[in-house]
């Protein structure tokens, strides 16, 4: 975009034009201009992480006198998408900067629920985001007996194959 403004004719009088990025980078700086002549701002915006440049907060049309404008900004969303083995189970759109909000804890047979990677955004970046449900296996006690003896027990990870002891028992 180009900016013009018609400065008032008298040529003795010079007028500045003072930028604010508006927590951005990247404004123009100042720019003075005697009567009789135009201020140009050629495609010089401030940037912001996480925002889009929406102008300035004044008009360049018609300068009678020194100026200061500041850089309008628009927040911008991103989208945090959870998935559980792969499949999308929440979706939700946090403007930069804000926190996501964890859905309620996934559950699975076998396995107990251990958090989300990456940790849920608390501070939205600008960028979107996938977390995935991790879990941890669960384990169980496994214990053989004869009778009222024990002849083994041991940890066994959820649905993992079984090794029977051969047991013995006199007369059968």
């Amino acid at each position: 975009r180009t900016w013009n403004s018609s400065i008032p004719t008298n040529p003795s009088v010079t007028y500045t034009v003072s930028y604010d990025a508006n927590g951005g980078v990247g404004a123009p700086g100042a720019q003075t201009a005697k009567g009789g002549s135009t201020i140009n701002l050629q495609a010089q915006y401030p940037s912001r992480t996480g925002y889009t440049f929406k102008g300035w907060d004044k008009s360049f049309d018609d300068v009678k006198s020194d100026l200061d404008v500041n850089a309008k900004f628009d927040i911008n969303t991103y989208t945090v998408i959870f998935l559980v083995d792969g499949v999308e189970v929440d979706r939700q759109t946090v403007e930069y900067g804000q926190s996501a909000s964890s859905p309620a804890d996934p559950e699975k047979e076998g396995y107990t629920f251990a958090g989300w990677s990456p940790v849920v955004p608390g501070n939205m970046p600008a960028n979107d985001v996938e977390v995935v449900a991790q879990w941890t296996i669960n384990q169980y006690t496994l214990t053989f007996k004869n009778g009222d003896q024990v002849v083994s027990s041991e940890e066994v990870d959820y649905n993992s194959v079984i090794k029977y002891p051969q047991l013995t028992n006199k007369g059968y």
